[in-house]
Parts: structure tokens; C-alpha cells; sequence
């Protein structure tokens, strides 16, 4: 497929306007040629031709030209395209003036400049800000503007259908006022200020901090911070501006003061009888400063006004909190510390409840007050002495004793106090326990045994037999219902409520039967009958033996007669039996017992 193209005149990517100048660079459109001639349109001349793909043409006059493209000239396949092409001499226009001015007593000239043909009409466009809204002349001077910020000014030139404008921007810097505040509570804050810049339509800031006799008290920033070296009173003043002629100038004055700061010393740690205080008062700030104490509602003065206050005496101990406040306009300060007021001390003692019996071991309890150490010295009444605060002391002898406590302070409320509590401690005598068995040692079927008294000075006495059991008898019987060994407990203890301990030993030797597990019925002198073997009594007694197929081939109920081996006169054959053995012992409980076994019959 063969086209020859070339596009609308304002269509090309050169186009800006008709009037743009004499010289055009064609775009081709044209697709499916490799060869293109060119005939630009001109009459009367040849050498208006180009092959190349886009070439470029400058025309000899201004005028209405018609452009031909031939793609694959002269071959078999060929195409031709047609556009008209409009040229003039290039008009542009621009101007000059000055810029960044202030808005008070401001004036512009305004100088344009034009390149093109002769006759051209020109239109400028100050807006309707301006003195002079718009003018036809190349250059207007003394344009007045009565707003500022950015104003777009525009200048249009005409000639035939060419037209050309040219816009630019102008800036005109506001009338700056100039404004500050120090911070609300910057007379508070010590001698350094960070001030508030509330400036408007400025853009430069010159400060001047009134430190006199200095040049070093200035800054450019807009929001400066500045530490003056002395409380006093300045006048700071601010320049603001934007251009050098657009300039506003404020002034405030300062007073600066140090950081309010109160605080106090006094003597301390003071007894309570006769104590007196003096308090001396500081402070850094201004000088007129008022101050106001509260020394709580047990001084006699509650509170005061003046720096220092002497004299001042409180009715209660402890620590007690003292403050100073001190005020100047709306700064305040406050400062709490503490002061210690020492109790008198107090004296008293006693000994831990309980029977006081020899040998007496006695927990003594102070009962002392004081805020500040004490020293201590016991007397027990027996010679005994200790410095300790609780001390234990063991009384050894039978008697009545006074005990003194003295206690000393050293600091604070000094003083050295002395208690003595007569006949305070009464030691008891103590009784003495002592009791015998008899039998001590015996079976389970004599296990009665007789308790005999040996104590001294004992009012009541209490056995207890080591088997849950017990008794308040003097004297008693007591009868072992088991076996076994037993450590029974006598307690003695007499009118005062002192008491003794005593302890014995029992041992009850168990009732048992040996059953042998073989025999050897062969007539010589050893093992010729299996019969149990009891060593105590017996109430009843019934042993039999049984054979293999359970058959009752021997009964006995005579403890001292076993069987010998026969069966219905016979000797029974060898081996294993089984025997049942029931009997009632001579055990004063659970008396009665049966036991069954194997033995063998060995020939």
C-alpha cells in the first residue's frame, strides 16, 4: 500500500502561529514510499524542490504558497498530496521593567520591545489594580499599583491576522507591620526570653534587645531567644521589612527578673521542752517579693510574712513539715522541709506472762519510749545485771525480787530515768517427781502393774501409761491390754502450778505358739510327734491334722498331746499335711485365736 501525506499546516509539530517567520520544517505523513519530491509552491521558479523526507524551506515573501509531495516519483506506483501553507514575517513582542518594590510610593515604567514588520498595533493589560489599566503605546511610564503581591501584566501585538502577546508577573512587597509579645509569663521564667514575632507582610527582622552600652544585643532571626546577664528594665525593638524602603518598627519593654527562688534554714532536732526555732528566709528574684510561712497548727505562730522569723516554739513531737511560699504578680515559689522535734523519754517494763517456777527463765520486755537511743542497765535482784533492751535472765533460787530498769538518752531530750518494781518476780519451788513399777517387766497374761508414788512436795499427781490411757490416782493398777514396750509418763505439780516429769519403762512379753513345719515319727528318741508348743496358758485348746484329700485323720484338745504320726493305728504315709489350731490364750483381750499350716510327715 502507497500514500503520500503531509498534514495541516497547524497540525505540524513546528506550528506555533501564521506569523512565526518566513522559514517552515514539513512533517511527512506519507507511508509505503522509499522516494519523495517536494515542490513548495513557489511561481516563477524551480529551485523551490526538496527529496528530502522532511525537509525544511525558507520562503522568499510573506504569502499564500501551495505545497505538493510526490512519493516514488517516476515509479509505476506512485502518490501525490497537496496542503497550502500560509507565511508571514515573525512577530514577537516582551517588555522590561523594574520589579520588587514597595507598595508605598510605588511606580513603574514599563519599556516594550517588538520584532516584526512595520505597523504593528500594540495592547497592554495592567489590570484593574493599576493607575493606567491599559494602553496602546510600546512604552507607558509611571504605572501606579494600589494592591500588592504578584500582578500578571500582559503586552499584545497585531498586525493583519499575526498577533503575539507576551506575559510576565510583577511583585509588589506589602506595607510590613511590625509586632511582638514577650511569652505571658515570661517575668517568671528568669532572664531568659524567647519573643513572639507577630509580624506581618516582613520577610527581614532586625532586633535590638536594649542591653545598653553594647552592640552585641541584636539578632536577625524571626523568633529570637535572648539571656540577659542582669534583672532590669529594657526597651527591645523590633525593624521589620521587606524591601529596604517597606519597613515597620515596634517596641516593648521588658522587666526581668530572676527565676523566683525561695528556701530556708533553721536549727534542728531540738527537745520538745524548751525548744524554740529560728527560721532565716532567702531569695532570688524581685524585690518585692511577699512571702507568707505556714508552720503548722502547733506553733504559736501558725503562720507569718517576714523573710526571717525567730522564736517560733511548737507543742507537739516529730516531724513536722514547715513551708515558705513567696509571690510576685502571678510567679510563685514554694519551699517545704521538715524539722524533728524529740519526745521526752518514757520508762516501763515487763516480763513475758507466764508460771514462774525454779529454775525461772525470765523474758523481760521494755516498754521504754524515746526518739532517740537509749542506753540501758537491768538489775534482776539476784545479782544480775545486762545493758540489753530485752534481755533474758534465769533465776535460780526459790524467792521474791525487785527488778530496776535504768534508761539514758543522749541526744535530744537528754535525761536518765529509774524504775524499780518491788517483790516483781516470785519464784515458786518446783516438786519432784518419782514413781516404780512392779513387775516392770512381765507376758501379756500378768500385764496388771502396780504404780508406785516416790514424788516430793507434789499436790496432784497424773500418770499417763503410754496407751491413750491415763489416771489421777496416787497409786494406781493399771493392766497392759497388749504387748510390747511402754515408757509410762508421771506428772507431778504442786498449789503454785510448777510441775515435774518422771518416766519409767514397761516391757509385756507377747503370747505365741511355735508350730514346726516337719516331724520324723521313726521311733528313736528325737521329733517323733508334731504337736504346737505354748509357753502360757491356755483356756481351750483344739488342734486337728488333715491329709492331702482333706480327710480329719487326728483331734486333740489336751495342750500337751500331738500326733505321732499314725492313722488308725497305722503309720501315715510321708508327706504334706495341714493343721488347724484353735485355742483361747490367757491375753486379758482378743483371747481368742486360730491358726492353720502346712508341715511334712519325713521318714
Amino acid at each position: 500500500t502507497l500514500q503520500a501525506g503531509i498534514p495541516l499546516q497547524t497540525d505540524m509539530s513546528y506550528f506555533v502561529s501564521y506569523c512565526q517567520g518566513l522559514t517552515v520544517t514539513f512533517d511527512n505523513t506519507s507511508f509505503g514510499a522509499t522516494n519523495y519530491l517536494w515542490d513548495f509552491g513557489v511561481p516563477g521558479i524551480t529551485s523551490d524542490v526538496s527529496t528530502q523526507f522532511e525537509p525544511t524551506y525558507t520562503y522568499p515573501a510573506p504569502g499564500t504558497y501551495q505545497v505538493t509531495l510526490i512519493a516514488n516519483p517516476g515509479w509505476p506506483c506512485t502518490d501525490t498530496s497537496t496542503q497550502t501553507i500560509i507565511v508571514n514575517q515573525q512577530l514577537d513582542v516582551s517588555y522590561t521593567t523594574q520589579d520588587s518594590i514597595c507598595i508605598t510610593g510605588n511606580s513603574f515604567n514599563f519599556n516594550g520591545t517588538e520584532i516584526g514588520p512595520t505597523g504593528v498595533a500594540f495592547n497592554w493589560n495592567f489590570g484593574p489594580h493599576a493607575s493606567i489599566p491599559s494602553s496602546t503605546n510600546l512604552d507607558v511610564n509611571n504605572v501606579v499599583f494600589d494592591t500588592s503581591g504578584f500582578i500578571t501584566i500582559t503586552l499584545s501585538g497585531s498586525i493583519g491576522t499575526c498577533v503575539a502577546t507576551f506575559t510576565d508577573s510583577i511583585y509588589i512587597f506589602p506595607q510590613p507591620v511590625a509586632n511582638f509579645s514577650p511569652p505571658p509569663n515570661y517575668l517568671c521564667e528568669g532572664l531568659t526570653v524567647t519573643l513572639h514575632n507577630a509580624s506581618t507582610g516582613a520577610i527581614n527582622y532586625a532586633w535590638d534587645f536594649g542591653v545598653p552600652n553594647t552592640n552585641s544585643d541584636i539578632s536577625t532571626q524571626f523568633q529570637p531567644t535572648y539571656s540577659y546577664a542582669n534583672p532590669g528594665t529594657y526597651v527591645v525593638q523590633l525593624i521589620a521589612s521587606s524591601t529596604g524602603t517597606c519597613i515597620d518598627t515596634a517596641y516593648q519593654t521588658l522587666i526581668m527578673n530572676e527565676i523566683l527562688n525561695v528556701s530556708f534554714t533553721s536549727n534542728d532536732s531540738l527537745c520538745i521542752t524548751g525548744n524554740s526555732f529560728n527560721f532565716d528566709g532567702t531569695m532570688v528574684g524581685s524585690p518585692t517579693t511577699t512571702y507568707v510561712w505556714d508552720f503548722g497548727p502547733n506553733a504559736n505562730y501558725p503562720s507569718n510574712t517576714t523573710l526571717d522569723v525567730n522564736n517560733v516554739v511548737f507543742s507537739q513531737a516529730g516531724l513536722i513539715p514547715i513551708t515558705l511560699t513567696g509571690h510576685y504578680g502571678n510567679c510563685i515559689d514554694t519551699y517545704t522541709s521538715s524539722i524533728f522535734i524529740y519526745r521526752e523519754p518514757t520508762i516501763d517494763f515487763k516480763v513475758a506472762p507466764g508460771l514462774q517456777c525454779v529454775p525461772y527463765v525470765a523474758n523481760f520486755i521494755d516498754l521504754s519510749t524515746s526518739d532517740s537511743p537509749l542506753n540501758y542497765r537491768w538489775s534482776f535482784g539476784d545479782d544480775g545485771l545486762s545493758n540489753q533492751q530485752n534481755p533474758v535472765h534465769v533465776y535460780t533460787a526459790v524467792g521474791s525480787y525487785d527488778v530496776t530498769l535504768s534508761i539514758n538518752a543522749s541526744v535530744g531530750c537528754v535525761d536518765t530515768l529509774t524504775m524499780t518494781k518491788m517483790n516483781y518476780i516470785n519464784v515458786h519451788p518446783r516438786p519432784t517427781a518419782d514413781f516404780s513399777l512392779n513387775p516392770s517387766k512381765t507376758d501379756i497374761c500378768h500385764s496388771s502393774i502396780d504404780f508406785t508414788d516416790h514424788s516430793q512436795d507434789a499436790s496432784h499427781v497424773t500418770y499417763y501409761f503410754n496407751d491413750n490411757a491415763f489416771s489421777n490416782e496416787l497409786n494406781p493398777t493399771y493392766t497392759y491390754l497388749e504387748d510390747g514396750t511402754f515408757y509410762p509418763i508421771q506428772i507431778v505439780s504442786n498449789e503454785f502450778g510448777c510441775s515435774d516429769t518422771a518416766q519409767q519403762k514397761v516391757y509385756i512379753e507377747p503370747f505365741m505358739v511355735y508350730v514346726p513345719n516337719a516331724f520324723t515319727p521313726d521311733g528313736d528318741e528325737f521329733n517323733n510327734e508334731f504337736i504346737p508348743v505354748v509357753a502360757l496358758d491356755v483356756l481351750d485348746w483344739n488342734f486337728e491334722v488333715y491329709n492331702r484329700w482333706g480327710q480329719l485323720i487326728f483331734n486333740s484338745t489336751d495342750v500337751h498331746v500331738g500326733w505321732d504320726g499314725k492313722f488308725n493305728g497305722e503309720k501315715a504315709q510321708d508327706g504334706l499335711y495341714t493343721y488347724k489350731l484353735h485355742y483361747i490364750s490367757c491375753e486379758p483381750s482378743n483371747s481368742n485365736h486360730q491358726i492353720t499350716g502346712h508341715f511334712s510327715l519325713l521318714k
